[in-house]
């Protein structure tokens, strides 16, 4: 089964029913993959301004239940170091971006500007 590391920006876009993420998420769960997501990009989700209603919240929780989560240890800490330090980019997208490279896996983000710098992972931009 192919797995595929999402981006924050992704998933609320889903939650806010934007249409082409809604569509990305129902063809990616159609297929032989697995969507995967860094803890930190959880916690991007969760300190939306939305996520102030226990609703949303809730919805979210049980929208990433079956998610599978990974966590930040010290090979994506020291990668996501490199990556930050090389690219200058924020901390918590190099270390997302240090996931993806760890796991060998596509990165699907809308931040170009961010991960199209980092020539080790493969960045998808779906819509």
């Amino acid at each position: 089964m192919k797995r595929i590391l999402i981006d924050a920006a992704i998933f609320i876009d889903h939650f806010r029913n934007y249409e082409p993420a809604t569509k990305l998420m129902e063809a990616i769960s159609g297929e032989d993959s697995s969507i995967v997501a860094s803890v930190l990009t959880v916690a991007e989700v969760l300190s939306g301004e939305d996520c102030s209603e226990t609703a949303i919240r809730t919805q979210i929780g049980e929208f990433f239940a079956p998610v599978e989560k990974l966590d930040v240890d010290m090979d994506i800490a020291r990668k996501g170091a490199e990556f930050r330090r090389v690219y200058g980019i924020p901390l918590v997208d190099a270390l997302i971006a240090a996931t993806a490279f760890r796991l060998n896996v596509p990165l699907y983000s809308r931040n170009k500007k961010d991960f199209g710098r980092i020539k080790e992972i493969r960045l998808v931009v779906p819509y």
